[in-house]
């Protein structure tokens, strides 16, 4: 567990244009509704207050967006942790729009469909924030966020900012070159005149993924990217493992790839299901599965033995489909 500070770092006290908490509930701020205590946490209102507390800040920092790809350990986050939620700007301008980068991806897709704008439909469904969006190279049926983004500005450890093309970052497959020390504040991407019917194509995909994904309860989306021509829900299926629990924590029995909260879990929980899956889907198929969710903070996973203990006494493992 991290320790607990009673007052803000000195070098945080000047920033007027933020809000900074002292032992933050990160459970607070994640879609799985799982996570330890911030030391310090600090919203900028402001790209200006984001990058002053860069270069003010030397010591351990940590940038989330909106925490729906995030897992935080039990233990807690050292240092500072900085959410850019409050970086949601919107603007048009002709045949592109630039969106902050803590701005809702979905939101971001809504606000364009009223606009008379598309080519992003597909990508309404994905949660998270537009600058992991970009930094994941986030896409959803068959649409990538690479094909529709122009630049990005993107912050540095020192507090710099540059436009810098897409070209340059590098976009792959759920990744980018991006470093870990740099951050997108702003993205531009192409915002064209929607093609006939892409409103309902839009609220199609969206009906379809509410009727394969587990969007009733808490997650943090896709655990496992998936590995080349393969499905990580279909390899995990059929190592049996739909439905498995540990403790409050279980791989859906709807969407293998997901691991849901059903009430109560830990990280702890979480991370013995994903560890449990890697193992069972390595011995099975041969396969070794990469994760796409982001681990932070202090904490480890149980020992298989505590969580069979756990899971024998209440209930046990429901294996499905």
């Amino acid at each position: 567990m991290v320790a607990a500070t009673a007052s803000p770092p000195a070098a945080l006290l000047g920033l007027l244009d933020a809000e900074v908490r002292m032992n933050e509930p990160m459970a607070a701020h994640t879609t799985f509704g799982i996570g330890g205590p911030a030391q310090v946490w600090v919203r900028p209102r402001t790209v200006a207050a984001f990058c002053g507390l860069l270069v003010g800040w030397e010591g351990e920092l940590t940038v989330v967006g909106r925490g729906s790809n995030l897992l935080v350990r039990d233990g807690g986050i050292r240092g500072v942790v900085v959410d850019l939620h409050h970086l949601d700007s919107y603007r048009r301008d002709g045949d592109t729009v630039v969106a902050g980068g803590g701005l809702a991806l979905g939101r971001l897709v809504r606000r364009l469909g009223e606009e008379g704008r598309g080519g992003m439909e597909e990508l309404a469904g994905i949660p998270g924030s537009v600058g992991a969006a970009v930094r994941m190279n986030a896409g959803a049926h068959g649409r990538e966020i690479r094909e529709l983004l122009v630049e990005a500005r993107v912050a540095n450890r020192a507090g710099a900012l540059a436009w810098r093309p897409a070209a340059e970052l590098g976009l792959a497959y759920r990744s980018s070159r991006l470093a870990a020390d740099e951050w997108v504040v702003e993205a531009r991407f192409v915002a064209r005149p929607a093609a006939p019917g892409a409103c309902a194509r839009q609220g199609a995909l969206l009906q379809e993924r509410r009727a394969a994904q587990p969007v009733s309860l808490p997650s943090a989306g896709s655990i496992f990217k998936n590995p080349v021509g393969r499905s990580a829900w279909r390899l995990i299926r059929d190592a049996g493992l739909a439905g498995e629990r540990c403790g409050g924590a279980q791989i859906s029995p709807q969407h293998a790839n997901f691991i849901v909260n059903t009430g109560g879990a830990t990280a702890a929980e979480v991370e013995t299901l994903i560890a449990r899956a890697r193992e069972q889907v390595q011995a099975r198929s041969g396969v070794a599965l990469e994760t796409e969710v982001v681990i932070l903070g202090v904490g480890r996973a149980l020992s298989s033995g505590a969580c069979r203990s756990r899971l024998e006494s209440g209930s046990g493992p429901v294996r499905g489909g």
